[in-house]
């Protein structure tokens, strides 16, 4: 026995129990067998063979033998569990000579596979960056086996990028041999074209005749591959190609709309709440089918008696059979169809219970609830329940209860506070990150007359306290407008501001005398600066909504004379647009190229001759946002204040919620790589790179709700 057990590298003294004997043998005739198959068929023939052996000639049941590999606890071990049973002789670097012995761990597998890879990177001029994943230790173990054996030999199939040639390199490293690598050069494989794949007559059914062992030959040659099907998916919402491309393929549009998808989410809803329900309603939509079907083909029947009638109709007794059996036969398809409608309506009605789902905070309470709670009792409630609808729920409350103008921000109209100000009363701008009111007041100041040498502007900094009492006390007497701006930088010159508001008198100062000053929030502004004064915000507007509703009520396009100044080009210069805004306005703060190429990229879905000739061209998924149709000023005003006021995460090409990390483990043993299906290896590996992305943004987004509490 120890002689034969040499042959798989294990010595005798390792095996410490007949059944892990009866694994290893199992293991083997895996390795020397099943590796070699490519059918299906015949791996499960083998599998199966090999429970019927080990209950015969083993003595044992295979499920027992195995009972480590049952992942799913069914009580069987399937043809995909064995793909864990591993032996192999690099679990224990430091040994000397390296035992060959069964692996119970494979994630401690990893770490020592990973281990090795580290040292690799670490002594080769050429290091590698490999996804160590199930599949990636599975396919080294096999190749260290093998390359151990005397005159052991493989070949590995799988498609470019799977980790061949990588997970070669690792384990002749992990064997401590050298790695000699043959390729065919590039002379010899021009030749070959030159010479042989352009000749004619280097076409293996020719060759066949002369040679079968040829045509293998010639056939591995050219790389001859047949492909039954062809498929070509795009995510263009209107596709168009080329006349001689449209007459060779057959176009399906898979593309859905909200709606649909809304349908089948609520299909998918009532098949797990109510299964039955949602049987009938397929069975009815196949009877409808069914029937219309029939009643089409008894159309047909008439229409073909008609056509073939000779002479009068009244005379010709077949034909008058047959149409008033078509008749009778159409009232009862017509009764059948009215029936199955009216059920169909009914299902549907129970169907539509369950859409409140979507929106809870537009839902009445069941049963008395809804008449004991009030309004604002409900929206405790739906805190307690649905934190996330509590947002919209408090917008639908306060239209209600004081009116929708509370829900929307109102329009920054400086002409209002200039109403309610006097000489004396200071105009006081409190800042916010990415407001800057000073466009909106010189654009005010001219339209009352007040540019020019009428408007003193100064940034207040350090030395600039005197040069801003000059010119209040030259304004005071003028009755002209002083504007001071970043008053929170001059802390120290505050209380002086303070005194010269405070001496400020009616009887002494110009009526048409203003001072306008800005500034952050400070506590160093002065309170009786702040108590005396009209104060005025301006923050950003927040969201798509909002933006344009103040682009639009804004200079210059609120001002006819804008429209009526501009001259009109022929077209529309796209390109100029897609310059100005992804080089200079958006692009010039972009200082990575590939983040510069995907704002371009973005900017080519808006800047496109479909905005204007397309009726009205989305901008998102649901239809929400699109171009208006053209119109005067006032309708673009009512459609942007159409949109919803909170954003959708569809805007920003993002979703609602973060998904939980994909299972690799599961993956694979659900999607075995195979030789029929190799990419299995390149899915996985995007599962493992995917999840580390995820853990990342998970971890940023738990930092930022950290920082904001």
């Amino acid at each position: 026995m120890t002689e034969r057990l040499n042959d798989v590298m294990i010595r005798s003294d390792r095996i410490t129990e007949h059944d892990m004997l009866k694994r290893l043998w199992s293991h083997e005739v895996f390795r020397v067998f099943y590796d070699r198959l490519v059918d299906g068929g015949d791996r499960d023939w083998l599998y199966n063979n090999l429970r019927e052996v080990c209950k015969s000639h083993l003595n044992v049941e295979f499920d027992t033998l195995f009972q480590r590999l049952d992942f799913d606890g069914d009580g069987k071990v399937q043809e995909d569990d064995l793909r864990s049973l591993v032996f192999c002789d690099f679990t224990d670097a430091k040994a000397d000579p390296k035992p060959y012995v069964e692996v119970e761990d494979l994630d401690k597998l990893r770490g020592v596979v990973e281990n090795y890879l580290d040292e690799f990177n670490n002594m080769s001029k050429k290091p590698m960056t490999l996804v160590l994943f199930r599949f990636a230790i599975e396919h080294v173990s096999r190749i260290s086996r093998v390359i151990k054996q005397p005159r052991g030999h493989c070949l590995l199939v799988g498609v470019g990028g799977s980790g061949r040639q990588s997970l070669t390199r690792l384990a002749a490293h992990m064997a401590d041999f050298d790695l000699f690598q043959d390729n065919i050069p590039a002379p010899a494989i021009k030749q070959i074209r030159q010479k042989y794949t352009s000749n004619p007559e280097f076409d293996p059914d020719k060759i066949k005749v002369a040679s079968t062992a040829a045509e293998g030959l010639c056939r591995w040659v050219i790389a001859m591959d047949s492909y039954e099907k062809f498929y070509i998916t795009t995510k263009l919402r209107n596709p168009h190609y080329l006349p001689e491309t449209a007459v060779k393929v057959t176009l399906l549009n898979f593309m859905i709309t909200p709606e649909g998808l809304e349908d089948q989410l609520l299909g998918i809803v009532v098949a797990r709440e109510r299964p039955e329900l949602e049987e009938e309603k397929n069975a009815l939509i196949l009877q409808s089918a069914e029937n219309k079907r029939q009643l089409k083909e008894i159309e047909d029947k008439i229409l073909e008696v008609l056509s073939s009638s000779e002479g009068n109709i009244l005379e010709d007794e077949t034909a008058i059979n047959v149409l008033s059996s078509s008749k009778v036969l159409a009232n009862e398809i017509s009764e059948k169809q009215a029936i199955a409608e009216e059920t169909e309506e009914k299902i549907d009605k129970t169907r539509m219970g369950y859409t409140p789902i979507a929106e809870p905070q537009t839902m009445p309470l069941p049963g008395e609830w809804e008449e004991k709670f009030d309004f604002f009792q409900k929206m405790v409630l739906l805190r307690c329940l649905r934190p996330d609808k509590i947002t919209p729920c408090v917008q639908n409350f306060v239209t209600v209860k004081l009116g929708k103008k509370y829900i929307e921000p109102p329009p920054f109209d400086l002409g209002k506070a200039f109403a309610d100000s006097n000489s004396c009363a200071p105009l006081i701008f409190v800042l916010s990150p990415g407001s800057d009111p000073t466009a909106a007041l010189l654009k005010f100041a001219d339209d009352q007359g007040f540019s020019g040498s009428k408007l003193s502007s100064l940034s207040l900094g350090q030395g600039q306290g005197p040069i801003a009492l000059r010119m209040i006390e030259k304004a005071v007497k003028d009755g002209t407008w002083v504007v001071l701006q970043n008053c929170h930088l001059a802390t120290s010159w505050m209380p002086t501001l303070e005194k010269l508001c405070e001496e400020l008198n009616p009887d002494t100062t110009h009526p048409d005398f203003r001072l306008w000053l800005t500034s952050y929030p400070s506590p160093n502004f002065p309170v009786t600066v702040l108590q005396n004064g009209v104060k005025m915000t301006n923050e950003p507007p927040k969201g798509i909504r909002a933006n344009i509703i103040r682009s639009y009520l804004g200079d210059p396009i609120s001002d006819p004379e804008f429209f009526t100044g501009t001259g009109q080009k022929s077209e529309v210069q796209y390109e100029a647009l897609k310059y100005l805004t992804g080089e200079c306005n958006y692009g010039g703060r972009v200082t990575d190229d590939r983040d510069r190429r995907t704002l371009l990229t973005i900017l080519n879905k808006f800047y496109t001759p479909g905005v204007i000739k397309d009726d009205r061209y989305k901008f998102s998924p649901s239809g929400n946002y699109y171009a208006p149709d053209d119109g005067d000023y006032e309708t673009y005003i009512e459609y942007a204040r159409s949109l919803p006021l909170i954003n959708h995460p569809e805007i920003f090409d993002i979703l609602s919620k973060m998904f939980s990390e994909f299972d690799t483990e599961c993956t694979e043993r659900k999607f075995p790589t195979t030789y029929t299906q190799s990419m299995n290896t390149v899915l996985v590996q995007e599962m493992v790179r995917f999840n580390r992305l995820i853990k990342v943004v998970r971890s940023s987004l738990v930092n930022i709700q950290k920082a904001i509490k």
